[in-house]
């Protein structure tokens, strides 16, 4: 570089040379921080994905041996507990809990769908390439709160980008807002909410606090996790109390009895003030 510098026979040609020598050394590092961060980039996105391929033919393995595995574990389970109320408790409790995260994933999956068809018909109208494509990355990845959300904007904006209008990124970033505001507020809380029988405010306060506590996992987790303790607090507060809610019933009907009388007596009282009244009228009139 220098040397064909010095050929250019540039006036500040001086300066340059005496500057040379850090101007190399800044370069020799930067491209090796570089080549260092690609590379371990590379080696991180490759086990990912290996990972995924590992973790992929195992649950296939396992939906292929379910019944194995449930015929083992019952065994297990048997030797462990035997008859005693403890197992049979506990085995209640597994069961609502396999019930609530399979419910969970339907709805969520369920949720995922919606997303991409949102997503394909809104980038569709914005006039963005491969809107189908972006559709169903954008459903796919909106299986990780907040990440995902934020993953389905970029690429659609990066999309419009590279058509060459300005505006088209924009209209891309709006539309794609737009879906997600559907999908915060009215289709998450509603469709996972109802599949795994928690109220829509439930589930984002679950979706907060778990978000809070133990970051993308908690987020992950929260909901199924809220809605487990609501059917396994409901179950032991039936049990425990299983003349709790007849006794709430006649305490409340007890309660309404006495307001209906008190009002009755307060209208019988105000009718009677009423034809005193008029007596008292009739009376001063003949007089």
């Amino acid at each position: 570089i220098q040397k064909q510098l010095t050929k250019m026979n540039l006036p500040f040609m001086d300066i340059i040379s005496s500057k040379m020598g850090t101007i190399a050394t800044f370069l020799s590092s930067a491209i090796s921080k570089f080549i260092s961060f690609a590379f371990g980039t590379l080696l991180s996105l490759g086990g990912n994905i290996f990972n995924i391929l590992i973790s992929i033919i195992l649950s296939i393995y396992f939906i292929m041996s379910y019944e194995y595995f449930n015929k083992f574990m019952n065994k297990v389970f048997y030797v462990i507990f035997r008859n005693s109320n403890t197992g049979k408790s506990i085995r209640k409790y597994l069961s609502i809990i396999n019930e609530t995260f399979t419910s969970y994933i339907r709805g969520q999956l369920i949720e995922a769908f919606i997303v991409a068809v949102l997503s394909t018909i809104a980038l569709y109208i914005v006039d963005i390439d491969y809107p189908i494509v972006i559709g169903i990355i954008c459903g796919i990845t909106n299986l990780v709160p907040y990440v995902g959300p934020l993953v389905g904007t970029v690429l659609a904006g990066l999309i419009g980008l590279l058509s060459g209008d300005f505006l088209t990124c924009v209209w891309a970033v709006v539309a794609m807002q737009v879906v997600q505001q559907i999908d915060a507020n009215i289709i998450c809380p509603r469709v996972v909410g109802n599949i795994v029988g928690l109220p829509g405010a439930f589930v984002i306060i679950a979706i907060l606090i778990g978000g809070s506590y133990a970051g993308l996992i908690g987020m992950l987790l929260a909901v199924p996790v809220a809605a487990s303790l609501k059917t396994i607090i409901g179950e032991w507060f039936d049990n425990h109390f299983s003349g709790f809610e007849a006794h709430y019933q006649s305490v409340v009907s007890d309660y309404d009895l006495r307001q209906s009388q008190k009002k009755e007596d307060h209208m019988q009282m105000k009718q009677e003030k009423r034809n005193n009244n008029k007596i008292l009228k009739k009376f001063h009139k003949k007089d």
